[in-house]
């Protein structure tokens, strides 16, 4: 039986806005904490392989896991994170006066 672990990336240093697609949003110290403690865990799991995102988060992260895990890490576009457009890097209340978000 083939079980998949999704994780997603640990806190980042933009937070409280849509973060999207947004380039240079890396982990805070708390987020490389989280996925430190994640990896931790799964050491003790069978893991065969890593796919992260491009996105620096998410490369941050899987390096966490790929260094505690001692394996590769392969990224993929497939995997990213949505495109918010222009509400990319906006607070959820910005979004919220928008009139499109009203219809």
């Amino acid at each position: 039986m083939t079980i998949f672990h999704l994780l997603r990336h640990g806190e980042p240093t933009v937070f409280g806005r849509i973060n999207g697609r947004l380039p240079g949003v890396g982990l805070s110290a708390k987020g490389r904490a989280e996925i430190a403690a994640v990896a931790g865990r799964l050491a003790a799991e069978k893991i065969d392989a890593i796919y992260s995102s491009p996105l620096q988060r998410t490369r941050e992260s899987a390096e966490i896991l790929a260094e505690r895990l001692g394996l590769p890490i392969q990224y993929r576009e497939d995997v990213i994170e949505l495109d918010f457009g222009e509400w990319t890097g906006l607070t959820a209340d910005q979004i919220r006066q928008d009139e499109r978000w009203q219809m």
